[in-house]
């Protein structure tokens, strides 16, 4: 049996998702986290605590030692970072003489990489330590291959996708009879939440009739709220914070448009989920979303940063209900034909079988 070893964050959703995925597949896996979870829950959670906690980067710089320490206690086969920019970090850092297979985030290659010449070398020190790279998104592909020099054959572009729950149409209505819009982004810096609130408020003054309800929460969340008040948007966007799927997927259910306004952006999973719920997406105009969206058709593209455009995204699908109504329709046969998470979790046990079988032979 192959032994593998995840290094992510086991507090966040995304984590368990991935490795219990792999367990159902056969394989032995651990997950080494630096962020404390609940070892009830994930039994197979390793916590390594971090010599110090912040700021976030020196939680993963100073922790190196303890951290080479348990992965060769653990003794994988192979070795399976997520995020690059500490446990990609980490990963390059401890040389754990295993096969390294990546998992990169859009945010990984598109913001973080760019902030400074130093983040841009880092960031091809890590990506030239590994033995494969998942992404998500063609634009991810192109940027690791032409960018950062990355063989082709190495690259896995894989949607993380959706599991079942999601998949299935009992109870998304048929109709787009709700004219409330759904927003399920991180209130973060390259999320720009603040575009999204302006647009809604100048939709809402050329008289668009719904609702907002935003979820999630972040470091601009006091400034939002904020904005949300002087703009005396109080009483028509509901903000909900974090919610379970269940609960997220009921809120969808009470809207008809799914509205998101990041500055960079792989293949959004929050997208998927709002497509798959039968939401029509008005949506940052950037290359991953043009992977799902087609301007006017299956939904609406705006320019980054712009909240007049965005406003007239909501606008145009309020006025045609016909168009947005086809869409709908479409976006849930396409999501339940391409971004089949049961599927995709396939293609990456196969990847680390076969990069164990590489060293072995």
């Amino acid at each position: 049996m192959i032994r593998v070893l995840v290094l992510s964050d086991l507090s966040a959703v995304h984590t368990p998702r991935f490795v219990e995925a792999l367990q159902r597949r056969g394989l032995e896996v651990g997950c080494l986290s630096l962020e404390p979870f609940d070892p009830v829950a994930y039994p197979y959670g390793i916590y390594v605590k971090p010599r110090i906690p912040f700021p976030l980067r020196a939680r993963y710089i100073s922790s190196v030692d303890r951290v080479k320490r348990a992965v060769a206690h653990f003794h994988p086969d192979v070795l399976v970072p997520i995020h690059l920019p500490n446990y990609g970090l980490l990963a390059w850092l401890i040389h754990p003489g295993v096969p390294v297979y990546l998992v990169a985030w859009g945010s990984d290659l598109l913001y973080t990489a760019e902030k400074t010449p130093f983040h841009r070398w880092v960031t091809r020190r890590i990506l030239q330590a590994a033995t494969a790279w998942n992404v998500d998104a063609l634009e991810m592909e192109r940027i690791l291959i032409q960018k950062y020099r990355i063989p082709p054959s190495r690259v896995d572009r894989i949607t993380w996708g959706l599991g079942m729950e999601w998949l299935e149409t009992t109870g998304v209505p048929e109709q787009p009879e709700r004219w409330d819009i759904f927003s399920h982004r991180r209130l973060d810096p390259d999320m720009d939440p603040l575009t999204l609130i302006h647009a809604f408020h100048e939709a809402r003054r050329q008289g668009y009739p719904g609702r907002l309800i935003l979820a999630g929460d972040g470091k601009l969340r006091a400034q939002v709220l904020q904005t949300m008040a002087r703009l005396q948007l109080q009483t028509a966007v509901e903000w909900i914070g974090w919610q379970s799927a269940s609960t997220l997927r009921a809120r969808m259910r009470e809207a008809g448009i799914y509205l998101a306004s990041p500055r960079v952006d792989s293949t959004s999973v929050s997208l998927l989920e709002a497509m798959s719920q039968g939401l029509f997406p008005v949506v940052t105009d950037l290359p991953a979303n043009r992977e799902w969206v087609l301007h006017e058709w299956t939904g609406y593209l705006f320019p980054s940063g712009h909240p007049r455009a965005a406003a007239r995204g909501l606008l145009w699908a309020w006025k045609n209900p016909d168009r947005v109504q086809d869409a709908r329709q479409h976006n849930r046969r396409m999501v339940q034909t391409l971004a089949r998470w049961d599927v995709h979790m396939d293609r990456v046990a196969e990847r680390l079988d076969a990069l164990v079988r590489e060293v072995r032979t």
